[in-house]
């Protein structure tokens, strides 16, 4: 007879283990990943490793975690009257004007267009379906002009004539949430960065954006939400201008000893920034390590140039 309890004790173990391709790790310029670190954008480029596609259970259940309670939060707030922004039906995909609070579809007062595809194709009925609060909020989009850096904020809250940039994110357990003093630094780079680049009169407001409204969600009480203020400061944006073209040319001169770390230890990187470098970036010799790989890549620079050179020649 069939021992079932043990057979099925073996699925959580095949579930954590499963994943399902591998690609090399790229360090992107994006302002979830900030604060940026000029030294894992040099391990990156010269010391290639292959990672997870984000398509293990874990990673893809806690990404998952995280869109629905953004989803709901927005959709909520929204009936409270209380978000700003554009809708999109999810039933017809048709879009609507800038609105505080939550339209119905086809809500005659507000401008529709019609919804598109990635690919920038229209999709959906010629006209909107009327389907009731069918809506779901269009996150906005903000860009740096210098950098091209380009984000989306989770919404813009407007009460009492105040406005707020809202920042959703989940923790693992409310007394996590409870226990917190204020947001996390890594968040906090990349709301401010976001409220810096913001243009609320674009989006028919008059107001400006006074701060961030972090709303922190716990995942096994999510009722156990809380908001936590923090002011506007550039800080984040001015050292991303910086820095970037910075590790930019540090790559490309090899100066690697002007590069520098942003996390003050391992532990920091590896549970805060969640590093994959965060081995490397803290051993001893990490300069002279990068320099060294850097001297190869210059080689193998040369010697492909070469080649294509020769190949010419030869053609000619």
């Amino acid at each position: 007879m069939a021992n079932h309890p043990k057979i099925l004790d073996n699925v959580p173990k095949m579930l954590l283990e499963y994943e399902s391709w591998m690609h090399p790790y790229k360090v992107t310029v994006r302002p979830s990943a900030l604060p940026f670190c000029p030294v894992q954008y040099l391990f990156a480029a010269l010391d290639p490793i292959n990672i997870s596609a984000g398509d293990s259970f874990i990673e893809r259940i806690f990404a998952a975690i995280g869109e629905t309670s953004h989803d709901v939060i927005q959709t909520y707030l929204g009936r409270a009257g209380v978000l700003y922004g554009c809708w999109k039906c999810k039933k017809c995909y048709w879009e609507s004007g800038y609105k505080l609070g939550t339209p119905y579809c086809g809500d005659a007062k507000l401008e529709w267009t019609r919804g598109r595809d990635k690919e920038g194709q229209e999709i959906g009925p010629e006209a909107p379906c009327n389907n009731g609060y069918a809506t779901r909020y269009v996150e906005i989009t903000v860009k740096d002009p210098e950098t091209g850096i380009i984000g989306h904020c989770d919404g813009l809250i407007l009460i009492a004539g105040h406005l707020y940039l809202l920042e959703i994110k989940t923790k693992a357990t409310s007394a996590i949430v409870r226990g917190l003093k204020e947001p996390d630094h890594t968040h906090i780079c990349q709301a401010t960065m976001y409220a810096e680049l913001a243009t609320p009169k674009e989006w028919g407001l008059e107001q400006e954006v006074e701060g961030i409204a972090f709303c922190y969600v716990p995942r096994d009480w999510p009722n156990k939400m809380r908001f936590i203020f923090h002011d506007r400061d550039a800080t984040s944006l001015q050292d991303t201008r910086r820095d970037v073209p910075k590790a930019a040319e540090i790559l490309e001169n090899g100066n690697i000893e002007d590069a520098r770390a942003v996390c003050p230890d391992e532990k920091y990187a590896r549970k805060v920034k969640y590093c994959e470098y965060a081995g490397q970036c803290f051993r001893p010799d990490r300069t002279e390590f990068l320099k060294k790989l850097w001297d190869k890549a210059q080689k193998a620079k040369e010697r492909d140039g070469s080649d294509r050179q020769d190949s010419v020649q030869e053609s000619d």
